[in-house]
């Protein structure tokens, strides 16, 4: 992964985000429901975070190949990797939603070999049977989708680059305990990963079974802040309904909408054309970095319905033994998709879209091109999600967005590469233009 790119990211997310509330928003509070009950103002806040996270080397082995040939034992290290999270909590403190990066990169050495592990991208979620409260300790269980990578170097002790790549597209389940003071979660706990032991290609014609950590345990600190709770004042005297009808009567409850927000993707299927061409090779495919999700279009208040044209630049690659493969998926939708219910602010939503692929594979051996190839096609899709929304009259809100395209592929030489197909957008800023600039 890109982790250049995504620390520029996550630091101009936060010094926007920084901005708005200083600048902006005059009364945050981070524990509102605590004081007002269980209403939509007070269904979410957001908070920014950082964490350390630690990865005991006990049960971890890798193996690689001696200058004789013959396979050799080597143990990993313990690590300890730096984190950011971005995240909300939900259901009035019952719940909390978020994605976390590592914005280092992360190599080690043991035994003359070069490996690097990534934890990559973890997006979850979290539920506390008693709800987060200030100056009380809280315990919560969860479960997260970790897509990392594991690229090791020969026992030559050449660059990692020029090992083999694997993805590591892991479940973790993981419980734990909080304790707010102020505005400040101070959090900690342990993660467990099932799946540890995945086959790796030591070389082309080598495959061997290694492990990495299942277990791992971090300590952090989350900042939360709330947006919402001086809107409660207009509901309860009535001004937000006397907004309503006057944005009615002005043609404002229907807006146009603009929307932009970090994304990432993975495949959920397996490439047949590694499988069979370039078996040493990942046969799933994922995004690189984190991509922009972005879109225009209209929101139809009566019919809660959005009508959108979106835009995602999905790019990936890996390399391995000399190979390098590269995918770059543009893919353009016209979507339109259907709010189910609000409960209390929490607004989820299904559709569909049809979407415009221009799709590109590029693979080179040893630096000689073997693969060049582009398509152009038309493909369905599915997108779901959910908006947190405050009021029916907000300027801006934020969105969660799930897209799934099944025929984002493309086939070469007699085989399918699936390019990355699973989107998840988890924070998207949507700013409703007509009551924005009013």
């Amino acid at each position: 992964m890109k982790t250049t790119s995504i620390s520029r990211l996550i630091v101009s997310m936060s010094i926007v985000v920084g901005i708005f509330h200083i600048a902006f928003v005059e009364n945050l509070f981070a524990q509102t429901y605590m004081e007002g009950g269980n209403t939509r103002h007070r269904f979410a806040q957001m908070y920014f975070g950082a964490e350390g996270f630690y990865q005991p080397g006990l049960n971890a082995q890798t193996r690689s190949l001696s200058e004789d040939g013959q396979l050799q034992n080597i143990t990993m290290q313990d690590r300890i990797t730096p984190r950011l999270t971005i995240g909300g909590s939900h259901f009035w403190g019952h719940a909390d939603f978020y994605i976390t990066f590592n914005p280092l990169p992360q190599r080690s050495v043991t035994s003359g070999l070069q490996y690097g592990y990534q934890i990559g991208v973890e997006t979850g979620a979290r539920v506390y049977p008693w709800r987060v409260e200030r100056n009380a300790v809280r315990p919560f269980v969860g479960i997260a989708w970790s897509s990392g990578s594991y690229t090791q170097g020969n026992a030559n002790g050449e660059a990692s680059e020029q090992g083999g790549t694997i993805r590591l597209d892991r479940a973790i389940f993981q419980g734990g305990l909080t304790y707010q003071t102020g505005d400040v979660i101070i959090e900690g706990g342990a993660k467990w990963i099932p799946q540890n032991t995945l086959n790796y290609w030591v070389s082309r014609d080598v495959q061997t079974p290694i492990s990495f950590p299942n277990a791992a345990f971090w300590l952090g600190a989350k900042y939360v802040f709330d947006t919402t709770v001086p809107a409660e004042e207009g509901e309860t005297t009535g001004y937000l309904k006397k907004r309503e009808e006057a944005y009615r009567r002005k043609n404002k409850l229907n807006t146009w909408t603009i929307a932009a927000g970090p994304s990432a993707a993975t495949a959920l299927e397996r490439s047949s054309y590694n499988k069979e061409n370039t078996p040493f090779m990942n046969e799933t495919f994922s995004a690189n970095s984190i991509a922009l999700d972005f879109s225009l279009g209209y929101y139809v208040f009566d019919w809660d319905a959005q009508f959108n044209v979106s835009y995602r630049p999905l790019i990936g690659s890996q390399r391995g033994y000399g190979v390098v493969q590269a995918l770059n998926r543009h893919a353009f939708a016209v979507e339109a998709f259907k709010c189910v219910g609000d409960y209390h602010g929490f607004v989820p939503f299904v559709g569909a879209f049809l979407g415009y692929e221009s799709l590109q594979y590029i693979e080179t051996d040893n630096g000689t091109q073997k693969v060049n190839q582009t398509e152009g096609k038309f493909v369905p899709g599915i997108i779901a999600g959910w908006d947190i929304r405050p009021t029916t009259t907000d300027a801006w809100f934020l969105r969660t967005n799930l897209r799934y395209t099944p025929f984002a592929t493309m086939n070469v030489q007699g085989k399918q590469i699936i390019f990355p197909n699973f989107e998840v957008n988890f924070i998207q800023l949507v700013v409703n233009l007509n009551r924005f600039f009013q």
